[in-house]
């Protein structure tokens, strides 16, 4: 059980209780009415509290997040673990594994890595929490809550820079700011079309061969396939992405990794910034693309 305590400070004397908790803490309707009904969930100097009790200056908040359990299948592939607290892991996903189960993979998820971590340590595996996704070929960074309280942690407040590599030369910076949906008759593909959701990519390019371009990408927006579909817009399908015309000659997935987030702690209030390298086969091509650069 997580027990997390706050001090009520003279500017939060007289809200109400629930109006604290979502405004203030950023807990979400789910999470308060799961405290609501847990044995002394909230409490107010260890007195059982009510959402609507107003609060007074110097009480201590005390809140019991309940265990959340689920049977899932461990797996003990080794994935890098680059930050942890009592409230958040982040994995460094590996590319050609997927963040959750589906009907086709259901026993090396980043899911079941996480059954296999949690579990070893608690005796029973917690609910999985993944606050960003990757599509299963890009690598790196996965934010994941440990509680339902941080799990309610918007994605779109976590920062991310992605590494990717793309065919073509890119110069320069930019801002593509272009609608995704679905690329009519696919179930899977996307692609750039008025009626889709609003997508917004920054990109800056790094070094080009000529052939390859090493471009940092940073998202408004979390669209599915977002930057492979951005990228495609402009003509520069991401090497390696064959799904969007990429050719796999020098790497056998899609050259994009997630190698950078920030984000700020619900809890701490403090920032927390994580990073990961490139893996073996992308950090090849990308040392290739910079050592013959045609940019100055």
């Amino acid at each position: 059980m997580r027990v997390i305590e706050w001090l009520i400070t003279p500017e939060q004397e007289g809200r109400r209780l629930d109006d604290l908790l979502k405004r203030e803490y950023g807990l979400s309707s789910t999470v308060v009415k799961c405290l609501k009904r847990a044995p002394d969930g909230i409490t107010l100097d260890g007195e059982p509290a009510r959402v609507i009790d107003r609060v007074r200056a110097g009480q201590s908040l005390c809140l019991r997040l309940p265990d959340e359990r689920r049977e899932m299948t461990p797996c003990f592939l080794p994935v890098p673990i680059p930050y942890e607290d009592e409230d958040f892991l982040v994995f460094d996903k590996p590319p050609h594994m997927p963040v959750h189960q589906a009907h086709e993979h259901q026993e090396e998820t980043l899911a079941n890595v996480w059954a296999g971590v949690m579990g070893k340590r608690l005796g029973y595996v917690p609910v999985f929490h993944p606050i960003n996704r990757l599509d299963k070929d890009t690598s790196g960074l996965v934010l994941c809550a440990k509680n339902a309280l941080c799990a309610s942690l918007d994605p779109r407040q976590v920062e991310k820079r992605y590494t990717a590599i793309v065919t073509g030369v890119l110069s320069g910076t930019g801002v593509i700011d272009a609608p995704i949906g679905m690329l009519p008759g696919s179930k899977v593909l996307r692609c750039v079309r008025p009626d889709g959701s609003r997508a917004r990519t920054h990109y800056e390019s790094l070094c080009t061969n000529g052939v390859y371009t090493l471009v940092q990408c940073r998202l408004e927006t979390g669209r599915t396939h977002q930057i492979r579909v951005h990228m495609v817009h402009l003509g520069h399908p991401l090497a390696g992405d064959e799904l969007y015309g990429g050719s796999r000659d020098h790497i056998g997935r899609q050259a994009l990794h997630c190698g950078w987030m920030r984000f700020c702690h619900p809890l701490t209030r403090r920032w927390v910034e994580v990073s990961a390298p490139l893996d073996t086969p992308m950090q090849k091509l990308a040392d290739q693309v910079c050592l013959y650069s045609q940019y100055e």
